[in-house]
């Protein structure tokens, strides 16, 4: 009976990853650096010359709720920069019209492992072509896509199969009407305690982020990055591509530090309103993770929706 079950889930994985090879359509990321190549080759291989506007940024940006902005794809990417963005519509050759970059990580340079593996010349053609050799369609994050779908449903049977058996249990044995037995009382938990350890170590995560923004910024470093986010600037402009800035919130005690203001600063300096359209901040107070990141969904959702807002008020 085993070998008969693994046979047949044999056949079916070779059938299934047939069918992957010649148009696959499933495929799911096993960690964040496969995560980023999918989202990077959906942008260069799929019909992405369709869409008008790219938000481009950090592992900030990646909490942006795209439900909630139709018509936008969100080429940022967890744990790497703007430039990686920047790099991979350099490369693809065809312009949206609009360009929204974020700015609170600007002093983060491109990953140069992360560009070359995707725009490797040889790699790109055959990719363009042969769509199983793309990142979501790896053999292996199939057969574990497939292994999760089938494990899920083996198990919803059998706890169907075990209901069934446990009613005809009871009603053989005349159970279906008995008294229930009384609930035994349940030992409250000691309410506060995860919360008060989690603060505790939000505050401590917190002042390390306050730490190091407070200290004086590398100003050639901060300039070569301005150099190249310049010379990036100019070749969408040349494309006739509207360019945004705009700066995702962060913890309220971190906006008015050393860094940021400096960046901010520099930022304007180098980059006249006349030639970028500013996104306003948002002066609201946002919960985050760990200084930075928008703490959940309803923080998401909020920084979005004030986002989109400003987009169609002002532009």
């Amino acid at each position: 009976m085993i070998k008969k079950s693994l046979l047949i889930l044999l056949v079916l994985f070779i059938l299934y990853s047939l069918f992957i090879f010649l148009n696959p359509k499933l495929g799911s990321a096993q960690h964040q650096w496969q995560d980023n190549q999918i989202k990077a080759q959906k942008y260069i291989y799929d019909n992405s010359d369709t869409i008008d506007n790219v938000i481009i940024g950090s592992s900030l940006s990646c909490h942006l709720i795209m439900d909630s902005l139709p018509g936008f794809y969100n080429l940022s990417f967890n744990g790497l920069s703007i430039f990686d963005g920047l790099k991979i519509i350099k490369n693809k050759n065809t312009f949206p019209k609009n360009v929204y970059i974020e700015t609170n990580v600007i002093l983060r340079e491109e990953n140069a492992d992360f560009t070359s593996s995707l725009l490797n010349p040889i790699l790109f053609h055959l990719k363009t072509h042969f769509i199983s050799l793309r990142a979501d369609n790896q053999p292996v994050t199939v057969f574990i896509h497939l292994y999760t779908v089938m494990h899920y449903q083996i198990l919803n049977k059998i706890q169907v199969i075990k209901s069934k058996l446990k009613r005809k249990i009871k009603k053989t044995l005349g159970l279906q009407n008995s008294k229930s037995k009384k609930p035994q009382p349940v030992e409250k938990k000691v309410e506060g305690k995860p919360a008060v350890q989690k603060d505790a170590l939000f505050k401590e995560v917190l002042q390390m982020r306050i730490t190091n923004y407070s200290k004086p910024i590398d100003k050639i470093e901060l300039q070569n990055r301005l150099k190249s986010l310049s010379e990036y600037v100019k070749i969408l402009k040349e494309n006739h591509v509207n360019v945004y800035f705009f700066e995702m919130p962060v913890n309220s005690k971190l906006i008015e530090l050393s860094q940021p203001k400096t960046i901010r600063k520099e930022i304007h300096k180098q980059f006249s309103v006349n030639a970028i359209s500013y996104i306003n901040s948002d002066s609201t107070k946002y919960h985050t993770t760990d200084g930075l990141h928008l703490g959940d969904y309803t923080e998401a959702i909020k920084y979005t929706l004030f986002l989109k807002n400003e987009l169609n008020r002002n532009y």
